[in-house]
C-alpha cells in the first residue's frame, strides 16, 4: 500500500520495485511528536542518483511549503523530506531539511490537538479487499471544524486542492537530471492469495497509478486513536 515501508520487523527486506521512489515527508508538533507521510512515486529515465533524490526531495518540501503550511497552525512544522529510490537495494537517497530551518503553520487560526488529520482517499483502477491508498496529512485548525468530528465542506474542497497541486507542482519541475517523476502511485507489496504463508509478500509488487483527479477528502475529522470513527492516524 501507499504507506508501506521498506522493511517489514522480523522478515528482511521487501522485494524491488522497478521504477519507484519513496517519498517520506517529516512534520512535527511542538510537543515533538513526529508526523510521517509515506507516499510513493513512479519514475521514468534513469534511476535517480542520491544527488538526483535531494532535488525531488527539495521540489516536495517547496510544495508542501507553498500549498499545504497555510492550513497548518505555527506549532505544526514541516521538518524535512527524505526520497529513496526502490529499485535496487543500492538506489539512491537523499534528503532535504532547509538546513535544518523547520517552517511552521501560517494560518492564524487555532490548533487541533496534535493527534488529528485529515484524510485523503486516492482513487486507483484495482478493487481489492483490505482498503485502498490514503494520506493522513497533519492540517486543518479550528476554523475548519463544522463541529468537534467534521471537517467544512469548505475546507475539505481547499485541503484536497492542495493536495493536488502539491503532486502536481512537482511533476511541472520535470526533469530532475535525467530522471522524470510521474504518478503518484500505490504499492502492494502483500497477498494471501498468490502467497498464503505468512506474511503474505508478492515475489513482484503491484503498483497502482493514482490519476491527478483521483483524490477525495473524508469528511470525518480522523486521529490515531484507534481507528476513531473508521480513520487512523499515524504520526
Amino acid at each position: 500500500m501507499a504507506g508501506s515501508e521498506k522493511t517489514m520487523a522480523g522478515y528482511g527486506p521487501l522485494p524491488l520495485v522497478p521504477n519507484v521512489v519513496k517519498v517520506v515527508i517529516e512534520n512535527q508538533g511542538n510537543d515533538g511528536r513526529i508526523a510521517d507521510n509515506v507516499c510513493h512515486f513512479t519514475y521514468g529515465g534513469s534511476a535517480p542518483s542520491s544527488s538526483t533524490c535531494v532535488a525531488i526531495a527539495t521540489s516536495f518540501w517547496s510544495g508542501w511549503v507553498t500549498n499545504l503550511t497555510p492550513y497548518q497552525p505555527a506549532q505544526t512544522s514541516i521538518t524535512k523530506v527524505t526520497v529513496t529510490d526502490l529499485s535496487t537495494d543500492t538506489g539512491g537517497e537523499g534528503m532535504y531539511d532547509n538546513a535544518g530551518t523547520p517552517v511552521g503553520g501560517s494560518s492564524a487560526h487555532g490548533m487541533l490537538p496534535l493527534h488529528t488529520c485529515f484524510l485523503v482517499s486516492e482513487s486507483i483502477e484495482q478493487r481489492y479487499r483490505g482498503g485502498h491508498p490514503r494520506m493522513y496529512l497533519p492540517i486543518g485548525t479550528t476554523d475548519d471544524l463544522n463541529d468537534d468530528g467534521d471537517w467544512k465542506s469548505a475546507s475539505i474542497t481547499l485541503f484536497v486542492t492542495a493536495w493536488e497541486t502539491l503532486v502536481g507542482s512537482v511533476i511541472a519541475d520535470n526533469p530532475f537530471g535525467s530522471t522524470n517523476i510521474g504518478q503518484q502511485c500505490a504499492v502492494s507489496y502483500v497477498s494471501k492469495m498468490v502467497n498464503p504463508i505468512y506474511p503474505y509478500r508478492r515475489t513482484t509488487p503491484l503498483v497502482y497509478d493514482i490519476p491527478l483527479d483521483g483524490y477525495s477528502g473524508d469528511a470525518k475529522l480522523a486521529t490515531q486513536r484507534r481507528r476513531v470513527r473508521k480513520t487512523e492516524r499515524r504520526r
